[in-house]
């Protein structure tokens, strides 16, 4: 009996092991895509009647907000292009987001990026 609850331990203990390393892959993934280094693509669908409404496809952040019940989606278009858009969600309409290619992601990686445009005021008066 103590060997069999060993046995079960020691396997929950792999597979919470491996759920936490997908996780941390998941969060990596997430973290590019919000620095616009991960080609998506947007498809809108509606459920009602099976049709394909629209999509958006290019290095795309998202970010879901429930409250207001739509979609931000901001791509990056140029070196210091972006545009945003907001798509409306409702119970007929719903998306899914592919990404496009494989990207390399390390679970030992730590980045820590500053936003210059954050820390130093943009405009500056000189007397």
């Amino acid at each position: 009996m103590k060997k069999l609850i060993l046995m079960v331990f020691a396997v929950s203990l792999v597979l919470v092991g491996c759920s936490r390393e997908s996780d941390v892959a998941s969060e990596n993934i997430s973290k590019e895509a919000d620095e616009f280094r991960v080609r998506r693509r947007i498809v809108f669908m509606n459920t009602m009647t099976d049709t394909y409404l629209f999509s958006v496809e290019g290095n795309c952040s998202i970010t879901a907000d429930m409250e207001d019940e739509q979609l931000e989606v901001t791509c990056k278009i140029g070196d210091n292009s972006y545009q945003k858009h907001f798509f409306g969600l409702s119970p007929t309409v719903t998306y899914t987001v592919e990404q496009l290619e494989w990207i390399e992601v390390d679970k030992y990686k730590y980045e820590l990026i500053f936003k210059p445009e954050q820390i130093i005021p943009i405009t500056i008066d000189v007397e």
